[in-house]
């Protein structure tokens, strides 16, 4: 994590600490990672791979979260 940029301030202890509670997770197309206006109770890096927010209406359609 230090070679990225939003981590080289970051004491080697606390990213230490941050290390030990990773937890990979490998998502399938389709897949669901987050619901509007749920709690945020963890953060997520995208390694690889592309992601695409969208907003569900009632009638079916979508639109691109913004």
């Amino acid at each position: 994590m230090k070679s990225h940029g939003h981590f080289k301030e970051i004491s080697d202890e606390v990213l230490q600490a941050v290390a030990e509670r990773i937890r990979i997770q490998r998502d399938q197309v389709g897949d669901l990672i987050y619901r509007v206006n749920r709690p945020v109770t963890e953060v997520g890096f995208l390694i690889a791979g592309r992601v695409k927010a969208v907003m569900a209406h009632p009638d079916g359609s979508e639109s691109l979260f913004r």
